[in-house]
């Protein structure tokens, strides 16, 4: 079964609260840069539960996810709200017909592009899409992350619903494999790799983009090698705009 395919059902319920904690670094990236009703990107957005809440912020949101069932239960959230709007659509090859003030892509999404090529074209599409004032927030499980955890097995309830969930972590080949087992032998395998800052800045270089601000969360904590994962705030590289 594909990522998310039985996942979904029970999302809201095994990661609550994490959108709700990049509301204020996101209303200050956004304050900053003299932007009170934004356009919004959300990339990888799950069930829509960030895009809904920047939505009723007052900015205008438009989210892309892979999974037809994640976006399903988006639309769902979303359906009395006039300014957000959903599509199935694979992060790797974004396309706007017009560029966006703030572009989103959380909760380690991106450690699904297993590839570093996949993370490029990510980045390009982002360049793509983002306005020359805009800025673009993401974060990444690094390999600290998955290598204190792994290996990991724990029966979970989520939902009313028991989940067995696992983690195995090749450190040689920087790739994570998580597995999660629900009743009457339904499987969905994800696989994920690691990125930590030294990995992502040259990326994000290639694409003309720059990291002005990495914490180690949400709430800005600093980050450093020890960290289990990197926030980034980006935006243009400064030579990139001169040039534009």
């Amino acid at each position: 079964m594909r990522p998310y395919m039985r996942l979904s059902r029970i999302y809201d319920a095994g990661w609550p609260g994490l959108s709700g904690r990049y509301i204020p670094l996101l209303g200050r990236v956004l304050k900053e840069s003299g932007s009170s009703c934004a356009t919004v990107l959300d990339v990888a957005c799950g069930t829509g539960t960030l895009a809904v809440a920047l939505a009723r912020e007052g900015h205008v949101v438009h989210g892309v996810d892979l999974s037809p069932e994640m976006v399903a239960i988006a639309r769902r959230k979303a359906a009395e709200l006039p300014d957000v709007s959903f599509e199935i659509g694979d992060m790797r090859c974004l396309s706007c017909e017009a560029t966006f003030d703030l572009i989103t892509c959380t909760f380690d999404s991106i450690n699904y592009l297993v590839t570093v090529d996949a993370l490029r074209a990510l980045f390009a599409g982002v360049a793509r899409c983002l306005a020359q004032a805009g800025t673009f927030v993401f974060d990444s499980n690094t390999d600290v992350h998955y290598a204190s955890r792994s290996p990991f097995v724990k029966q979970r309830e989520w939902d009313n619903e028991t989940v067995e969930h696992q983690l195995e972590y090749d450190s040689a080949a920087r790739e994570a494999r998580v597995t999660f087992r629900f009743a009457r032998g339904v499987v969905e395998v994800h696989r994920q790799r690691p990125y930590d800052l030294a990995t992502l800045q040259p990326l994000l270089s290639e694409a003309g983009l720059s990291v002005t601000e990495a914490y180690s969360d949400p709430e800005g904590h600093e980050y450093d090698a020890a960290s289990e994962r990197v926030l980034c705030v980006v935006r243009w590289a400064r030579d990139c705009m001169a040039s534009n």
